[in-house]
């Protein structure tokens, strides 16, 4: 897919859960989870793609796998918890649970939508080193990633609209 296809998706994802798990108690509150959301899956999904994700045009297993993903995930997790907890915003234990299972998510959503590509993921490396494509199509196919990301602001819409 698409990075902006991922970053949609990923704010779609990452937004559910922070308003699941926090709650809408103000419409104040309601955008800062939205835009915490859309810079988590800038962040993990820019990391995935990025950090040694394609050489030479093709995925690699290092960050399109499910232990890439999680391994991303949790550094991008951690760091984001301390950096918080650096300016002297305390967190709650809950509040790193949420972010780690936030991080995550967007994490193998992008592992997910890739997977849907002709190109697929090493979904099992380092231990299976196939590549698992399911729709075998074009990672750039215009009615795909359109669709998908219909799909992802329409529940973005709905989480912002009380």
């Amino acid at each position: 897919m698409k990075l902006s296809t991922h970053n949609i998706s990923g704010t779609a994802i990452a937004f559910t859960i922070l308003m699941k798990t926090i709650g809408r108690d103000s419409l104040g509150n309601t955008l800062t989870m939205f835009l915490t959301a859309l810079i988590l899956s800038i962040i993990i999904n820019t990391a995935i793609d990025f950090l040694y994700g394609h050489r030479g045009g093709r995925r690699t297993p290092w960050t399109h796998s499910i232990i890439g993903a999680t391994i991303i995930s949790i550094a991008i997790s951690i760091a984001i918890t301390i950096a918080i907890e650096s300016i002297g915003i305390g967190l709650e234990p809950e509040t790193h649970l949420v972010i780690a299972t936030t991080c995550f998510s967007i994490a193998l959503l992008h592992i997910a939508l890739d997977m849907l590509t002709a190109g697929g993921v090493y979904l099992f490396w380092p231990f299976n080193k196939k590549r698992y494509s399911l729709l075998k199509i074009p990672y750039n196919d215009k009615t795909i990633n359109i669709l998908i990301t219909l799909l992802s602001t329409t529940i973005i819409l709905y989480l912002l609209i009380p």
